[in-house]
């Protein structure tokens, strides 16, 4: 897995209905490509649909989930982009961030530091060929199309929720996500009523299909949360 390089990024979006706070996402965006466009969100999927966009940072409100899946099926469709969604306090627990895309969040209000950070992480993921449909990470492959992740060729027999945790953490790796991160990303709209142990429940269950096969990089952070680390 080969990390593009920032310099590869040349068309940066943003989508907003704030102005003001487009103009502060559009300058932390140039500081990465040279060219970058503001939409409303009545424009974006038409912009996004004619122009080449490489990352895009998403001011969507309630419509968050909804622009994130449009993006994702540009994606399947043979686009290559990233998104940065900007969150209410208020919605986190609403949040669901595709697998599909390479994207991350920031809660509204978050430091110039903190958006600059993600939209780096972003631009440096794993923005090759094979993301689109193919994720490979030592001797696990994820399949995107077909959601199955195998080993050495062989499928593991992961239920609907594992293989999204997993998914999940081989997307987003070599970084720290508590137990509420994890119930906001994966679980979704369901967080509110899952309880926090769930997250400890499936990890092991995880864990115990990928030790049958050697594997050994779901960590447990002390006191933080969990971290995959990736080859």
């Amino acid at each position: 897995m080969t990390p593009a390089s920032p310099h590869s990024v040349n068309n940066g979006l943003v989508v907003s209905t704030d102005t003001t706070a487009a103009r502060r996402y559009a300058q932390l965006l140039r500081r990465f490509t040279r060219r970058v466009s503001v939409v409303s969100l009545a424009d974006a999927v038409r912009t996004i649909a004619f122009q080449t966009v490489n990352i895009v940072i998403l001011d969507a409100g309630e419509r968050t989930n909804e622009l994130l899946a449009v993006l994702e099926r540009f994606v399947a469709q043979g686009k290559k982009m990233s998104a940065l969604a900007i969150i209410s306090p208020r919605l986190l627990g609403r949040v669901r961030v595709p697998t599909r895309l390479v994207a991350d969040f920031v809660v509204e209000g978050a430091s110039e530091a903190e958006i600059t950070a993600r939209l780096r992480f972003l631009m440096t993921s794993r923005e090759t060929d094979e993301t689109e449909e193919v994720v490979q990470d030592g001797d696990l492959t994820l399949d995107l199309a077909q959601h199955k992740i195998y080993v050495s060729g062989a499928a593991l027999p992961f239920a609907h929720i594992e293989y999204s945790l997993l998914s999940f953490f081989i997307t987003h790796p070599n970084r720290t996500y508590s137990r509420n991160d994890l119930l906001q990303r994966v679980w979704g709209n369901e967080s509110n009523d899952t309880p926090s142990r769930t997250v400890d429940v499936h990890v092991r269950r995880v864990r115990a299909k990928l030790y049958e096969y050697g594997i050994d990089r779901l960590e447990t952070i002390r006191g933080v949360g969990y971290l995959w680390r990736s080859q």
